[in-house]
């Protein structure tokens, strides 16, 4: 398939609007980021397509009408495209997840445009009460200056189906610190996963993926007696004896260890 500019996945239909999943080249990148023996995706800004079917008016508006028992402000339906980092959607991905499973009571995730902060989008957990298990508000402004926006409510199957939507199409990356030392783990597709932890990056082949998941799911279990996983001789996944904490180690660099909680977030990543 030929490479264009820009690619988009199926909008995902709601009760209230679409969202889906648009990226578009870097304009300054006109090749590979990588040498690498197989293709490897180019870089890509990724846009969550967002159209809301109704005008979304704030309690203020709503008690400013005129004569018609209509608001006078003039707001527009969203429609538009902001930008999410792979950090950012696969907080939003967690976070959800989290949720569904129970394991977290709120969410709130913040999707701001840093240069003019236009536009807002901003994803919640309803309050008690509410129709809805998620809802996602976005405001912006169009050419004139008019407002738009607009909100959408998940229920229970639209919150899962998102979530899959998420799951298949999006680009995620999941980063661990450690004083110096960064690891980063990116998801580009539902199959395609690469890492980049100093002096070594590269792509996780689909068998050193199900090893390592295999990996991590024993260690959760409390399992510390486990082989360990090496990616080609530049990455190694290794119990430490001594601690027992989970360690990722590369060539001429101390090892990254890592808490309970970044190896269970790990496993969820490269699920």
């Amino acid at each position: 398939m030929e490479i264009t500019e820009k690619v988009s996945a199926e909008p995902l239909s709601l009760r209230h609007g679409k969202i889906g999943l648009v990226f578009e080249l870097y304009p300054q990148i006109d090749q590979s980021l990588y040498t690498l023996p197989i293709r490897f995706p180019r870089e890509w800004r990724q846009m969550l397509y967002i159209e809301t079917t109704t005008p979304y008016y704030t309690k203020e508006e709503l008690q400013d009408v005129d004569e018609n028992g209509k608001p006078k402000a003039q707001v527009l339906p969203f429609t538009g495209t902001p930008f999410v980092h792979p950090r950012d959607m696969w907080e939003l991905v967690k976070s959800l997840r989290e949720f569904m499973n129970g394991e977290r009571d709120k969410v709130y995730i913040s999707l701001v445009n840093n240069i003019d902060r236009d536009p807002m989008c901003e994803i919640t957990s309803s309050p008690n009460g509410e129709k809805a298990l998620v809802y996602l508000r976005i405001e912006g402004k169009t050419n004139s200056g008019t407002i738009k926006r607009g909100r959408i409510g998940f229920d229970s199957q639209e919150l899962s189906s998102f979530l899959r939507y998420l799951t298949l199409h999006a680009q995620m990356e999941m980063t661990i610190i450690k004083e110096r030392r960064v690891a980063i783990f990116r998801r580009w597709t539902e199959e395609f996963f690469s890492y980049d932890v100093a002096p070594m990056k590269g792509i996780i082949t689909p068998q050193t993926r199900a090893n390592v998941l295999k990996m991590l799911y024993e260690y959760l279990q409390g399992n510390r007696d486990l082989k360990p996983v090496d990616f080609g001789g530049k990455l190694i996944f290794k119990v430490d004896k001594t601690s027992g904490n989970l360690l990722i180690i590369t060539t001429l660099r101390p090892p990254i260890e890592l808490t309970l909680v970044e190896v269970k977030e790990l496993y969820m990543f490269l699920s």
